[in-house]
């Protein structure tokens, strides 16, 4: 008798992929906390065992993996680093070693994301985000509790909360993109009402227990692009003139404040400071940064105002998950302004997951296009 292998049903190797981003995502996101507690080979353990993982769905997906829509930017970004990391050895010899194994955890972090948002379609991502942000903002609640009751705890002190991601500074973060990645669900249905109301309540608690400068700054900067985006879908596309007028305005107004606020307190860091800036070639490595944070909002905007639209209906409401790219990358970038070294795994990571994503809009807004 003979037995041939089967190939499992599709949804089982969807769940599959899920539950596998959920466990990468979470990683990252706790990357800081474990280098802390456990060191970095421990840290570096995970990474590489993820990062085989992702290679392999990755070239097994290769076939089916659109790679001329790769972002260029972001190509260009992964290109220059690589040269001034190589150029490292003669320039600044004192930093060969740091910035070699940096440039491996860069390099195993873009592998990881790109495998997620390739084989996974915008809905599977979002819930698997979604998943993962629940998983370490719970967690990192529960830990500092415990550490309150058990005395020396920050939870009902004012000192900002770390939780288990190791930085205030990235769990704000989290908490921010949480709180837009909750609503978006609990406005689209996909999670019971009752679980959205708590989750979103876990967040803003998060948020306001973290309360970091970055933190407020990606905060108001959210709140002024989400606005913007809504009050853009309630108004008529004759009508939206007016309304870049005053979004232009009110950037310049934030970014004059920024400005200011650096000059007299002067602890505002560069957006590039989790770019290793003492690398040669470093203005360069900005400028591509830049320049891909701005294509990656530019389309993101865009994707958040539109209604969804594939065929001649041109009437399809708006759903909450096509605000995602758009308030996480106003986080992402916002957080930069402040400390964000410690937040270079999740950041990084989302960055190239937004890059990707929102090179083919239809991915999210048809849910099911990947």
């Amino acid at each position: 008798m003979s037995f041939q292998a089967s190939t499992p049903p599709a949804s089982i190797v969807r769940k599959s992929k899920t539950g596998l981003a959920v466990v990468a995502l979470v990683i990252l996101f706790c990357g800081a906390g474990v280098v802390e507690w456990c060191g970095w080979p421990v840290y570096a353990a995970l990474n590489a065992a993820v990062s085989v993982v992702f290679l392999g769905i990755v070239w097994r997906n290769r076939k089916t993996i659109t790679w001329r829509r790769l972002p260029a930017w972001l190509v260009l970004l992964l290109l220059i680093t690589a040269l001034s990391v190589a150029s490292t050895s003669w320039v600044a010899p004192d930093l060969t070693g740091a910035v070699t194994i940096w440039l491996v955890n860069y390099l195993l972090i873009t592998l990881i994301a790109f495998g997620i948002v390739s084989t996974l379609v915008w809905s599977d991502f979002v819930r698997a985000l979604g998943t993962a942000l629940r998983w370490v903002l719970a967690l990192s609640l529960i830990w500092e509790l415990i550490g309150a009751i058990t005395g020396g705890g920050k939870l009902f002190s004012p000192t900002p909360i770390a939780g288990l991601t190791g930085s205030p500074d990235l769990l704000g973060l989290l908490a921010l993109v949480a709180l837009g990645v909750f609503a978006a669900q609990l406005y689209d249905r996909t999670v019971w009402r009752s679980w959205g109301v708590v989750w979103i309540v876990m967040a803003v608690a998060t948020l306001i227990a973290s309360r970091t400068e970055a933190t407020l700054v990606a905060f108001i900067v959210v709140g002024i692009a989400t606005g913007f985006a809504l009050w853009t879908r309630a108004s008529s596309p004759l009508s939206r003139r007016g309304i870049y007028l005053v979004a232009a305005i009110t950037v310049s107004l934030v970014g004059l404040a920024l400005g200011l606020w650096a000059a007299l307190f002067g602890d505002i860091a560069i957006i590039t400071s989790w770019l290793v800036p003492r690398l040669p070639g470093g203005l360069v490595i900005a400028l591509a940064f830049v320049l891909l944070c701005f294509g990656i909002m530019w389309r993101s905007w865009f994707i958040a105002v539109d209604r969804p639209q594939w065929d001649l209906d041109e009437q399809r409401p708006y759903t909450g998950a096509s605000l995602i790219p758009l308030m996480t990358t106003a986080a992402v970038m916002a957080q930069g302004v402040g400390e964000f070294g410690s937040a270079f795994e999740a950041g990084w990571a989302l960055v190239v997951i937004l890059a990707v994503a929102v090179k083919t809009p239809q991915r999210i807004t048809f849910p099911e296009v990947r």
